[in-house]
């Protein structure tokens, strides 16, 4: 740390040429792709007798390990130096808008910034491990940029109350409300926490408005913008909507729903009730394996509160409600213990500050609903009545069938019949 402050302490007092060097800050809009939407950042760095160069946090070496890597939170991203025309040309096919800022530096911060992307960009620190919120190419540009200004950039940033993250990362997300949703999931309560501005600026378009929000950084011009002049390199279109499912994705999801609502209709067989159990078991246990990866590789997915709301109990019973055991008493008691997760959410959430809702009223809702149609298919498949109650009553009181007038009973006929002798020979 020592050797830094004295290299960069010595940057700053180098003399240098007479002609001033210009460092500007490109930013590049949101694209319509999911790996876009975060948008993108550079330093332009003009100078005196100096090719100009653009010094780029944002490469990787895209291999067939990459993604895997990236969800693992094992991502290695570098600086690399490249021309103007190279780098609006990746972006312009593209049709994302780039913008410059020329900002307000002494020559001697200017030269100082390039000496210091110059010698990361010769070291084995220009490649570093890759955080969305926490080291990326706009939070790498803005530790240079406050190095190069003695730590009065950070002063003035953190004195900058700002929203979360989940709220700023939802900005740039798009109208797209499935991605919204998924990644509200995934994320925890570190999301939600008080940030200042010097936290904020992990996108790029947060670090454009840190800049031009910021004056009175250089101690000569109290009241001077930080950004001196604005120009449009490229123009590009505004990306709100973002492609991210597939066609065939949504079709799954109607298959789904089908499947959960199909015991509303058929209840003259189980089949359909146990098919909506496991399509809610497998749905709540895949959510929950997702979420428990991402637990132990990303810290801001760690410690999620609705890793409670769907977790799968009823994937831990299913040896006793499933098959024809699914109309069994028990299999209730089963669907009340399930539904105590997002219950319990429910009353954590006024002692944390993470934003769970909508995902416990949600599964409780799932479970309620598997509840009804379980009550639903008793009531429909009750044993009726047997077919001599359903008969119809007669209007009067039942009369009993008797002998006519004149006619003995018929036990009285029977034993005068047996005591009367019977003509035959001897009979006379």
């Amino acid at each position: 740390m020592m050797t830094t402050l004295l290299s960069l302490l010595f940057m700053l007092t180098t003399p240098v040429p007479a002609d001033r060097s210009e460092v500007w800050v490109l930013v590049v809009d949101p694209g319509s792709e999911l790996f876009t939407r975060f948008g993108h950042s550079a330093f332009w760095v003009r100078g005196p007798n100096r090719p100009e160069e653009v010094y780029d946090y944002g490469h990787f070496e895209f291999s067939s390990s990459f993604l895997w890597d990236f969800l693992h939170g094992n991502a290695f991203y570098s600086l690399e130096s490249t021309s103007l025309d190279d780098f609006i040309d990746g972006y312009a096919h593209e049709d994302r808008e780039v913008r410059a800022h020329l900002l307000d530096l002494s020559p001697e911060q200017a030269v100082a910034v390039r000496i210091l992307l110059e010698r990361v960009l010769d070291s084995p620190e220009h490649e570093y491990r890759y955080h969305h919120f926490a080291d990326n190419c706009a939070t790498r540009m803005r530790d240079v940029i406050s190095q190069v200004t003695y730590g009065r950039w950070r002063l003035i940033l953190d004195s900058m109350p700002a929203r979360p993250w989940r709220s700023s990362l939802f900005e740039v997300l798009g109208a797209n409300t499935i991605l919204r949703h998924t990644l509200s999931m995934l994320l925890s309560a570190k999301m939600d926490r008080s940030r200042t501005a010097w936290d904020g600026t992990y996108l790029p378009v947060h670090l454009e408005r840190a800049l031009l929000s910021t004056r009175g950084l250089n101690p000569a011009r109290p009241d001077a913008p930080f950004v001196v002049r604005t120009e449009i390199l490229s123009d590009g279109t505004r990306h709100d909507h973002v492609s991210l499912l597939p066609p065939w994705m949504y079709a799954v999801i109607a298959a789904l729903l089908a499947l959960l609502l199909m015991p509303l209709v058929f209840f003259r067989t189980t089949i359909w009730l146990q098919l909506a159990y496991w399509t809610v078991t497998l749905v709540f246990g895949g959510l929950f394996f997702l979420m428990a990866f991402f637990h132990f590789y990303f810290d801001v997915c760690a410690f999620n509160l609705n890793l409670i709301v769907f977790c799968p109990w009823l994937a831990l019973f299913f040896p006793f409600w499933s098959g024809p055991q699914v109309v069994r008493r028990r299999t209730l008691v089963f669907l009340l213990i399930a539904a105590a997760g997002p219950v319990i959410a429910l009353l954590l959430r006024p002692f944390t500050v993470q934003r769970t809702s909508p995902f416990p009223e949600f599964a409780l809702g799932v479970y309620m609903l598997l509840v009804f149609e379980y009550v639903l298919w008793h009531l429909r498949n009750r044993p009726g009545p047997s077919r001599e109650a359903v008969a119809e009553p007669s209007n009067g009181p039942a009369e009993v069938a008797g002998p006519e007038i004149g006619e003995p009973p018929a036990e009285a006929a029977g034993e005068a019949s047996e005591n009367t002798p019977v003509n035959g020979p001897g009979n006379t």
